[in-house]
């Protein structure tokens, strides 16, 4: 009977451990290995506009994108990495980059070096050609520009064998007029981004 309770324990201690290990994924121990990764890049914008006071609702377009997208990701001990494969990008880029529990954070050596900062900025310059302020026919018009936010994240799930990684670049465009007292106003939020997952390279 002792060795039957004694065989249940430690069988409860390990699946316990196993468990504990398995959810302690870490992103910080990802030093040294390659993960192999596919998904899709998608553009779009919201807009809003306001006429004569009043709101005129809101709506999302969506953009042609791409699907069924790799790259592969080199994770180095010394807290940096190397994007290569990428059947989207400029070629290969580099950084470094940061983990706190499961989560993922980069940091491209230079920005200009990722495609999606990249159209971002192609999408923001197309729209400039309205940028600026002054009067004509009696009534007065403004357009002002944000900067581009970038951001490049990831996540591991619980087990620690799948990586999700989420590149995007965002700015807003707001556009406003007057005429005769009365004032319409648009605001337009673009959003360039790649999400992509997979697992650890064999």
């Amino acid at each position: 009977m002792m060795k039957k309770i004694l065989w249940v324990g430690i069988s409860t201690v390990a699946f316990a451990f196993s468990g504990g290990a398995t959810a302690a994924a870490k992103a910080s121990k990802l030093g040294d290995t390659t993960w192999n990764l596919t998904g899709a890049y998608n553009v779009s914008y919201a807009f809003s506009c306001n006429v004569g006071g009043q709101g005129a609702g809101r709506k999302r377009i969506k953009l042609p994108g791409q699907a069924n997208l790799s790259l592969n990701v080199q994770f180095n001990p010394d807290k940096t990495f190397t994007v290569t494969g990428d059947t989207l990008g400029l070629g290969a880029f580099a950084g470094d980059w940061k983990g706190k529990g499961r989560k993922l954070s980069f940091m491209i050596d230079d920005q200009n070096d990722s495609y999606i900062f990249q159209q971002s900025k192609v999408f923001q310059e197309e729209t400039k050609q309205l940028s600026g302020s002054g009067s004509a026919g009696g009534g007065t018009y403004n357009y002002k520009f944000s900067p581009v936010k970038y951001a490049f994240v990831g996540s591991l799930n619980p087990k620690g064998n799948m990586l999700r990684l989420k590149e995007s670049a965002t700015f807003k465009v707001t556009a406003s007029a007057s005429f005769a007292g009365r004032s319409n106003s648009c605001s337009y939020s673009w959003s360039v981004m790649r999400e992509y997952s997979g697992g650890q390279a064999q």
